[in-house]
């Protein structure tokens, strides 16, 4: 398990939002397990720095103000001219209950089929929902493409090796990862001309040129 520290501040409501993101502060709130809505905000760079790292299957010890939290990243809002960060939602949680959460598939090896058939690789699913208790979560879950040997293969959520203590809340069947054939290939058939189309297409252009020249 992976925990992260992150050092918070309480926030002054009557201070804008917008006001907190130019002075390099990010606005934030706590909610969940026997706490209340606690607003507070923290530094950009040093929440960006562990969501790169946590993302929202690790968790964040969370201090605001002396006050100590076990949280885990519940959604993040990003601007979406900018794509900063503006606001982040943390979900406060018990060591001893069960919770659920998305972890990140992380896609490893080459796939036989695109490095020796020119395939294109194909992402079913980029996360799993699981339930666990907090101290089972993992950062993420590797997928390994080397049994993808031809376009007819496919990785499904059943062939996940899912470690202990972990309950997959996805259907066994839901695709994960495949190889579809090289668009080049889908393209030529699409062009091919049926037979005696091509003829035809030759005979009327010569019609059209033995009328130009009587005229």
């Amino acid at each position: 398990m992976d925990t992260y520290n992150l050092s918070a501040a309480p926030r002054d409501l009557s201070v804008p939002a917008k006001t907190l993101r130019v002075e390099g502060q990010i606005p934030a709130v706590i909610y969940g397990e026997g706490v209340e809505n606690v607003n507070f905000q923290m530094d950009y760079q040093d929440f960006r720095r562990i969501y790169r790292k946590a993302g929202g299957s690790s968790i964040v010890d969370l201090e605001i103000d002396g006050k100590k939290f076990k949280s885990l990243v519940h959604r993040v809002d990003f601007d979406p001219v900018t794509d900063k960060i503006t606001h982040v939602d943390f979900l406060n949680i018990r060591m001893d209950k069960e919770i659920t959460a998305k972890i990140p598939l992380e896609f490893v090896g080459q796939a036989p089929a695109v490095a020796n058939l020119g395939g294109i690789l194909v992402h079913g699913k980029d996360e799993i929902e699981v339930k666990c208790l907090p101290d089972k979560l993992v950062h993420s879950i590797e997928v390994d493409l080397s049994s993808l040997e031809d376009f007819h293969i496919n990785i499904s959520v059943s062939d996940l090796n899912i470690p202990e203590g972990i309950e997959v809340l996805e259907d066994p069947e839901n695709m994960i990862a495949s190889v579809s054939a090289p668009r080049e290939e889908e393209a030529e058939e699409a062009v091919t001309p049926v037979e005696g189309e091509g003829d035809k297409e030759e005979g009327k252009a010569e019609e059209g040129e033995e009328k130009k020249e009587e005229e």
